[in-house]
């Protein structure tokens, strides 16, 4: 006859056996090839065990694998461990400061987006050194989803300052290279010198496909989407993109009616990004146009915003 006593010994071995194994396996799995390609697609869990247990917890630790195990669910975990504590570089968990920028906004953009070029032309040098500063942060992918948007349309909006004093006075911004200035590479980001154009449809809407950001962009033109004078952050990204959108919409650069509809060219210009046109005007028009009302688009007036 098998004892209780027994029972409980072969139960205990076989728990030891199960644990030694897997701690095996995912210390063979943390050093394959294959480790980096999970964290690279799931980078978020590391933000949440920073906040967890904080990061200078995380890199004092000096449990073996095996003794942390209990706290393991995931191989994701194993390769976030090892690549914090061996790799810093490539962890960005802090958000960018884009504190410089929200003061220029604040004080040469009015609350209805016009630009003061020419004493913004004065303190040239401090857009200079915001993006300078941007220009530095390295692996951008690793931020949060708001922090790396934020980020985008904060280096546009500058960017496209920058270039409009830098050529200050013009009338317009389409008198800058020969009518193509979206396509200038200036902007330096990671090591690499990109366009506006590149920034825009290789990044922004490419990669985060969100149709709201056409509304949060200024290209420096009357009939743009006014620039906001506030600079977006994680903390505000969403509510401002929503409220951008919804200004714009309702502004006099469109005409919304029950049985009539003109809007800005930019819905014709960027039309895919929109899906439905009708249904994205009246998700945001305080007046409903009727089903199978025809849409027709206005002019677009380049002169500067100033």
């Amino acid at each position: 006859m098998v004892t209780d006593t027994f029972i409980q010994h072969t139960e205990t071995v076989k728990k030891d056996t199960i644990k030694n194994t897997v701690t095996k396996e995912y210390l063979m799995h943390a050093k394959t090839k294959a480790a980096p390609k999970i964290f690279k697609k799931n980078p978020d869990p590391i933000k949440k065990d920073i906040d967890k247990h904080g990061e200078s917890d995380i890199k004092k630790s000096t449990k073996s694998p095996a003794e942390v195990l209990p706290d393991i669910k995931t191989s994701s975990n194993i390769v976030k461990e090892e690549t914090i504590s061996k790799n810093p570089p490539l962890f960005n968990p802090k958000s960018p400061d884009h504190s410089i920028f929200n003061a220029i906004l604040q004080k040469y953009v009015s609350i209805s987006g016009k630009v003061n070029y020419k004493g913004l032309k004065l303190v040239s040098s401090m857009i200079d050194k915001y993006l300078f500063e941007l220009a530095s942060i390295e692996n951008i992918e690793y931020l949060s989803y708001e922090d790396q948007l934020s980020f985008w349309i904060n280096v546009y909006n500058a960017a496209t300052l920058q270039l409009i004093v830098k050529h200050y006075p013009v009338k317009s911004i389409k008198d800058i290279n020969k009518g193509q200035p979206w396509d200038i590479k200036f902007i330096m980001i990671e090591n690499k010198i990109i366009s506006l154009n590149d920034l825009e449809n290789n990044i922004l809407r490419k990669k985060y496909k969100d149709a709201r950001v056409h509304f949060v962009l200024n290209c420096a033109a009357k009939s743009c989407p006014p620039l906001t004078n506030i600079a977006f952050t994680k903390d505000n990204l969403y509510t401002m993109m929503e409220d951008k959108t919804r200004e714009f919409i309702n502004s006099s650069e469109n005409i919304i009616l029950k049985d009539r509809i003109q809007i800005s060219p930019i819905f014709e210009w960027y039309k895919s990004d929109f899906d439905n046109v009708f249904m994205f005007i009246s998700t945001y028009s305080s007046i409903k146009p009727e089903k199978g009302t025809l849409i027709g688009y206005g002019n677009y007036n380049w002169s500067l915003n100033e």
